[in-house]
């Protein structure tokens, strides 16, 4: 069962209605042009469907119960309509790190016993306009450095090994990607790594040895000019010769146009372990948040180039040790009574309260008959956007297509919904018969 607190669930819907009125009143979407698409093949009416979740997310949640704690209401949370936004959504990416802790936080855990050396790495491309771009840049820049220590096998002789690239002594690894717009107006990414080993990783610039040895024969720390004797290794970037390790050598092959990679050797034990996988379970990106003052709130076209680009991109990896890892947490768990349904006002605020349940009993097969319509739409898209460069209005027949799919879809739920209450595939407040009193914070009149 998950749980959440009523604060600051008020505090995300909040925020969402003020971004929602500052892209509306800027007009940002209606500027885009009809026959706009995206590199990832959405149209400008699939990024207005997108934005409409988003700002929907959360506005009707069940609970089974609800409990305090010394900042007030908390909720036990059974479902919700939420929007799966994970990139542009704060309520929806505060759940994928909660999900992410439950999946990974006993195997880190086991890791920080298992394994004696753990690194925090961060990996970091040039800035850039191009946001799709620049992320497709660093992913495949992450894959090759990763793949750089890959397992052979001999043909002749069947052995196993692996390559030379330090990636080979990555034992268990957690990586996200980080998005932000920099005041110069690019886009800054990396990846924020969590790795563990059983050898160290060959990350150090100066020769450890050299350079004791001449700051001890100095009497005091060694500045930049000084060091420049105990460089284990030279490479070039941009015509520009720079120190290097072999790791961020490695890095600068794979990238080719960075040698940005940081590491922090994490010998803290799993307190400090523990907060540096925070920093790879979060967010993906952050939009500008709005201060109590009325503060600055993200570009229009920020949120839009954020939600079309990052649609279909994997920005979160599992690797080695951490790969397969499934756990099935409260917030997946819909087998529950609904005892309470709050609803959000969007005229004050602030969310009230019903009886019941939003979500109406549907047939097995109902939901396979629209599982594979919904199957059969993802592949004629694809071929659609396979020829999109040799087809004119190519978001035009998109839209057209989506359109008869989705008539085709809820044609099937109203057919297939067998509650006498529903008229409509459309999800509506299903009453129970009055039981215990509403909680005490409620403070709405929706009930009977």
């Amino acid at each position: 069962m998950s749980r959440i607190a009523l604060d600051r669930l008020v505090s995300m819907r909040r925020y969402k209605m003020a971004l929602r009125d500052a892209i509306g009143a800027g007009g940002v979407l209606d500027a885009l042009p009809g026959s706009w698409l995206s590199d990832r093949g959405l149209t400008r009416s699939d990024v207005g469907e997108k934005l409409d979740r988003m700002f929907a997310c959360a506005d009707r949640v069940e609970c089974s119960d609800v409990g305090s704690d010394e900042n007030g209401p908390v909720l036990d949370v059974l479902r919700a309509n939420w929007c799966k936004c994970h990139s542009v959504c704060s309520i929806c990416s505060a759940r994928l790190q909660g999900r992410r802790r439950t999946i990974y936080g006993d195997s880190i855990r086991a890791a920080v016993r298992e394994f004696p050396n753990r690194y925090m790495v961060t990996f970091t491309i040039k800035d850039g306009a191009d946001l799709g771009g620049r992320l497709d840049h660093l992913r495949s820049a992450f894959r090759a450095w990763y793949l750089m220590g890959q397992v052979r096998r001999d043909k002749l002789t069947g052995a196993i090994s692996r390559s030379r690239g330090e990636s080979g002594k990555v034992c268990a690894a957690l990586a996200g990607v980080e998005l932000k717009k920099t005041d110069r107006g690019l886009w800054h990414m990396h990846i924020h790594a969590l790795i563990f080993t059983a050898d160290r990783l060959d990350y150090q610039v100066y020769d450890p040895v050299r350079r004791r040895a001449l700051e001890k024969s100095l009497g005091r720390r060694a500045s930049a000019a000084d060091l420049r004797s105990c460089v284990s290794a030279w490479g070039e970037v941009d015509g520009v010769a720079v120190p290097v390790s072999k790791l961020s050598a490695e890095w600068i092959a794979a990238s080719g146009d960075s040698c940005n990679i940081d590491v922090l050797p994490l010998r803290g034990g799993w307190i400090q372990v523990q907060a540096q996988a925070l920093e790879v379970l979060k967010y993906s990106s952050k939009l500008a948040a709005v201060s109590a003052g009325g503060g600055e709130i993200s570009a229009g076209r920020d949120l839009i180039d954020l939600v079309a680009s990052t649609y279909g991109r994997r920005l979160f990896m599992a690797l080695r040790g951490f790969r397969g890892l499934v756990k099935r947490d409260g917030e997946m768990n819909i087998a529950g009574k609904s005892e309470y349904t709050i609803v959000w006002d969007y005229s004050g605020g602030e969310y009230t309260a019903v009886r019941g349940s939003l979500q109406a009993l549907t047939r097995k097969e109902t939901l396979s008959a629209a599982g594979k319509m919904v199957g059969a739409w993802r592949r004629d898209r694809r071929d659609l956007l396979v020829r999109r460069d040799s087809m004119p209005d190519v978001a035009a027949r998109l839209d057209k297509m989506k359109s008869w799919y989705r008539t085709v879809i809820q044609s099937i739920y109203r057919a297939g919904v067998r509650s006498e209450l529903v008229e409509s595939c459309r999800r509506l407040i299903i009453p129970l018969p009055p039981a215990a009193d509403p909680p005490a914070w409620v403070q709405g009149s929706l009930f009977a």
